[in-house]
């Protein structure tokens, strides 16, 4: 099944989960009823904006309307390193990871994220490292590298334990909760240089 197949699959889905006529889903987002149809049959293909705008007032994700995920939740806007340490352990399901996984891999990481990699396969260089390098290449400067880097530190020492049966979830639920809050208070600033997948590269263009 193509991509546009799979936005018309998808577009009509969304549609019918609020319960709207085509008539008035043209209306709220701002196309005419004919074009519309034109989605849902997969004869007309849309332009990258009216997509992402579709998305925006549906409130979903982009990537999961043009079939390039299967997350339909929209992607958290990023405005504090709060928001960057929710997206890497979204990203690389750190928590999933067994004991020998964290550890061999959490050096790495820590060097993708600091901006100190060398690129070269290393013992210990796993696909978990490849991917935050794939996602996210944040050069982050003091204080904020030291904030963060403490913080995933932690965070691979408790899951560690947890790992070893030697502290609950609760442990790590309860310190996560402070430690994001302190991470909320570090801003994004222009200079922290925080790349993403360019939109222009779907299929929409």
């Amino acid at each position: 099944m193509g991509e546009m197949e799979i936005f018309s699959i998808r577009l009509k889905q969304l549609r019918e989960e609020l319960k709207m006529s085509q008539r008035d889903f043209a209306k709220l987002v701002n196309i005419t009823q004919q074009t519309l149809s034109g989605y849902e049959r997969c004869v007309i293909k849309p332009p990258l904006d009216i997509a992402k705008h579709i998305a925006d007032k549906c409130n979903v994700s982009l990537d999961w309307l043009t079939g390039l995920s299967n997350d339909k939740d929209r992607e958290r806007e990023i405005r504090n390193y709060k928001d960057v340490a929710l997206m890497i352990i979204k990203l690389l399901h750190l928590e999933d990871y067994t004991e020998s996984g964290l550890l061999l891999s959490f050096q790495l990481i820590c060097n993708e994220i600091t901006g100190e990699a060398n690129h070269t396969i290393a013992p210990g260089y796993t696909p978990l490292s490849d991917a935050l390098a794939s996602q996210i290449d944040c050069k982050l400067a003091p204080p904020q590298r030291s904030e963060f880097i403490n913080f995933l530190d932690t965070f691979k020492k408790l899951s560690v334990l947890l790992d070893k049966k030697q502290i609950t979830q609760e442990v790590i639920d309860t310190w996560l909760k402070g430690a994001l809050s302190n991470l909320e208070t570090i801003p994004i600033s222009e200079s922290d240089n925080l790349p993403f997948q360019d939109e222009s590269d779907l299929f929409f263009c």
